[in-house]
């Protein structure tokens, strides 16, 4: 029993690692990279640690999502060469940039070490819970800077951005559907709280999309009975939040208008076609990508007069900047995997977590990517489903 809350609690330094330990500002800048990149590697080397001499591995779990995810790190590696090659960008640097991508062997440690379904839901709610303290905590002291991250006081709000903050949305499906499930006020609390990180970044498409999901989620759940008094509920809950967060909202309203009545194409659209039909050096680009540019090269200083005169952000356009820069394959493979968390079928305890994954398909080609800041949470839930389908074809075997 120990020697597991030890390892849940190196797995959730790896989770918070990976998103730069929250880009805490008291923690200095480089100790948050290099904290990445040592975690990276020693969990590769406990995964191989662990399937040579210990063989603690549950070899029976069928991985439904390993050729993918490999096939994925090889367009990583592919695009190295078109970095080097045509953009002069030293190998180091390119994988440096690129060091995020491996934390997809994170799918493979959780296969490694055989965790339970509520270990990794239990992981999953630690760090929603720690990314939205530290949400607040930036809210309540702003102007002072607490977070080296993206924090600017925008559309009558303080909009605050950091890598781990996505887990949130896990979290508030997680509590809707305990509070269907189990009509606990708590549960109902909880998932308000983890929805109010939506209303106040007073962004128009990610509160548009969590309204959409939730009222899906309503309709489709088995738990809700009475449906017209839930969404009736619903409707007067998401009233009265308009009346909490007005300005916000009349700021966002604004935003919407002035840019209705522009007739110029939206700066991602000319982004979109600036990265698609004139960025690409060579013809090979357009199917081993580019690579990440680091701004220690002359490609990196390339990107950063991009985004300095033409405002052309890659973070801006999605699966399309993922295309860019790691390739076709690399784009074929992430939409593969979406279809494949999508298609699956799952146990009603788990289907919440579709969810999630519903959301980061409909941001898809307004946010960092694919797999941009969200790739653990993506393969936290790929691993749930390949324990849930080998729960359900073997229903005599041991809760896994």
């Amino acid at each position: 029993m120990l020697k597991r809350k030890i390892l849940l609690v190196f797995t959730f330094i790896i989770i918070i690692s990976h998103g730069e330990l929250f880009s805490l500002m008291f923690i200095p800048r480089e100790a948050r990279l290099l904290s990445g990149f040592f975690m990276n590697i020693i969990f590769v080397i406990l995964i191989i640690a662990n399937y040579l001499y210990f063989n603690k591995g549950n070899e029976n779990i069928k991985k439904h999502f390993s050729i993918l995810i490999l096939l994925m790190l090889l367009s990583v590696l592919g695009s190295l060469l078109v970095a080097k090659y045509h953009h002069h960008q030293p190998y180091y640097l390119t994988l440096w940039r690129s060091k995020n991508q491996f934390f997809f062997l994170f799918y493979f440690y959780l296969h490694s070490f055989h965790f339970t379904r509520k270990e990794v839901e239990d992981l999953i709610l630690a760090v929603g819970f720690s990314s939205l303290v530290v949400f607040f905590a930036q809210y309540a002291v702003y102007p002072t800077m607490i977070l080296d991250a993206r924090v600017a006081e925008d559309r009558g709000t303080v909009r605050i951005f950091f890598k781990l903050l996505y887990f949130v949305t896990p979290c508030y499906f997680y509590y809707l559907n305990g509070f269907f499930k189990e009509k606990k006020t708590l549960h109902l609390l909880l998932a308000l709280l983890f929805l109010s990180t939506f209303v106040i970044q007073g962004s128009r498409q990610f509160i548009a999309t969590m309204v959409v999901l939730t009222m899906v989620n309503i309709l489709v759940s088995k738990q809700v009975k009475a449906k017209v008094l839930i969404l009736a509920v619903t409707i007067v809950g998401l009233v009265g939040v308009y009346f909490m967060f007005q300005d916000v909202f009349n700021e966002m309203v604004e935003v919407t208008i002035e840019q209705g009545t522009d007739a110029r194409e939206s700066v991602r659209e000319r982004s979109a076609k600036f990265y698609l039909f004139e960025f690409n050096p060579r013809p090979l680009a357009y199917l081993l990508g580019n690579g990440q540019a680091h701004f220690a090269s002359p490609y990196g200083m390339r990107i950063y007069m991009i985004w300095t005169y033409y405002g052309y952000f890659m973070a801006d356009i999605g699966i399309i900047g993922d295309y860019v820069t790691y390739g076709a394959l690399y784009a074929l493979c992430a939409i593969l995997i979406f279809a494949r968390l999508l298609y699956f079928r799952v146990s009603p305890e788990l289907s919440h977590f579709k969810y999630f994954i519903l959301y980061l398909v409909l941001i898809q080609l307004t946010t960092s990517g694919a797999f941009g800041s969200a790739n653990l949470g993506i393969f936290m839930v790929a691993y749930l489903w390949d324990v849930d389908r080998q729960r359900r074809n073997n229903p005599l075997q041991n809760e896994i």
